[in-house]
């Protein structure tokens, strides 16, 4: 069975750690920091209550981080670059073919 050509180099091993390790990182602290009483108490920072801000603005800049690191470590980028000329060619084409048509309709 062929590799789909999307992973036709796979990401090293390392690479993948960092990305279990990343994936993993909000999650665990979503999880984790709700129970320290420092940031789960009767208290609010800048205006919101203390889990509300640790659950929710933080958590927002750990996937954005995650999103970023997985971005950055994509293997796939000539083959989707190719993907993407081969699919304006063909767009071209069917655009000068329904012009063509429509001039001999005319």
């Amino acid at each position: 069975m062929a590799r789909h050509p999307r992973w036709a180099t796979a990401p090293s091993r390392p690479v993948h750690v960092l990305w279990w390790v990343a994936l993993a990182a909000p999650i665990v602290c979503a999880f984790a920091l709700q129970w320290l009483p420092a940031l789960n108490g009767p208290h609010l920072w800048l205006g919101l209550p203390a889990i509300l801000w640790w659950t929710t603005i933080p958590g927002s800049a750990l996937v954005t981080v995650v999103l970023l690191l997985i971005e950055q470590t994509r293997t796939d980028d000539a083959e989707q670059d190719r993907l993407d000329e081969e699919a304006a060619r063909e767009a071209a084409a069917r655009e000068a073919a329904q012009r063509t048509a429509e001039e001999s309709r005319a």
